[in-house]
């Protein structure tokens, strides 16, 4: 077909079909230029017959999932347990693989597509790729988490996050160069759709991020020297806020500019998030139940970046003797630096 356009043209006609959302040109991806989709069924049928398997396979043990839909079996048990993609598995699936045209739409565009929007993400060393939003829900209780400092939270305007944003966020962070999954004998210490256990590359630490439909909660597990905790709260919090603003772009959510970092409210009947002031940073209140809190150094070394002296904040006997009584093994380096 011949348009009578040249090539500036085609693209400016292309981007103004694209603006008024008569057409779906993901043009800045690589390899990506001459695939246009004038109707983007096809983009979501895959993904519901994705998820349409996974629900499928949850309720299949053992020998049940063997060979199901053609696909093999040690795939589909990654595929069910862990969420886990590769090409071979959707060229495999009798249904998934009719979705795709050689030359025009194939699964490496598809697998490029899910990467560039941040709803899968290739794993290191693996030929399997991740899809977050697939993986099985846990049933956490935050408030029962040992921390070494108190939990932030990242509140969302309206109280309301956007749909996707949490499954994006953990693609984003494996995607990058400074996390991985925290695994032990291959198996992620915290791995679900709704909590994650993240190990930072830089230092030695770990953290987890729980979802909720209001704010992002983060927690610090793990620390090998005490005073790098001056370092790496605010480095997992302009991360995390990064990566948020990245997701942000893909889901175009521009709210998310007005983000704020608080804290858990001390009251025990309300729990909710206490925002610090920003001319007293060392105080917060709660919008919900108006209690007024004192921000301990575990609240606001997550906000100062300042270079704290370690021995200004050693703390007491009494905290000390709490944690040995506490007996829990991810806290025993942390008591022996501090002691």
């Amino acid at each position: 077909l011949s348009l009578d356009m040249d090539e500036v043209g085609l693209q400016a006609a292309l981007l103004r079909m694209v603006k008024y959302n008569l057409l779906l040109w993901f043009h800045k991806i690589n390899g990506f230029k001459e695939v246009i989709f004038s109707n983007p069924q096809v983009i979501l049928k895959i993904i519901t017959d994705l998820v349409q398997f996974k629900y499928e396979l949850n309720g299949r043990t053992g020998k049940q999932i063997f060979s199901c839909n053609g696909v093999r079996e040690d795939w589909c048990t990654k595929f069910r347990d862990r969420a886990l993609i590769s090409e071979e598995f959707l060229l495999s699936h009798e249904l998934l693989r009719k979705h795709f045209v050689d030359d025009v739409f194939t699964v490496k565009h598809f697998i490029k597509l899910m990467c560039y929007l941040f709803i899968m993400v290739p794993l290191e060393g693996s030929h399997d790729y991740l899809m977050p939003t697939l993986l099985d829900p846990l049933n956490i209780d935050a408030t029962n988490m040992k921390n070494i400092v108190e939990p932030l939270r990242i509140l969302f305007p309206n109280h309301s996050a956007p749909y996707g944003m949490f499954s994006r966020l953990v693609a984003f962070l494996l995607n990058g160069e400074e996390c991985v999954l925290e695994e032990e004998k291959t198996i992620p210490t915290c791995f679900y759709k709704n909590c994650v256990t993240f190990r930072y590359k830089k230092f030695p630490f770990t953290f987890t991020i729980i979802d909720s439909t209001s704010y992002i909660e983060v927690h610090l597990d793990s620390v090998r020297i005490l005073k790098d905790i001056c370092k790496v709260c605010p480095t997992i919090r302009k991360l995390i806020h990064k990566g948020i603003e990245k997701c942000a772009n893909v889901l175009h959510y521009s709210e998310w500019k007005y983000l704020k970092d608080g804290f858990v409210c001390s009251n025990e009947s309300c729990r909710s998030v206490v925002i610090p002031y920003e001319e007293q940073p060392n105080m917060a209140v709660c919008s919900h139940c108006n209690n007024v809190m004192d921000l301990s150094f575990k609240h606001t070394v997550w906000i100062t970046e300042e270079k704290i002296d370690v021995d200004d904040h050693t703390p007491k006997l009494d905290d000390l003797m709490n944690d040995v009584a506490a007996v829990i093994p991810a806290k025993w380096r942390f008591v022996g630096v501090q002691l």
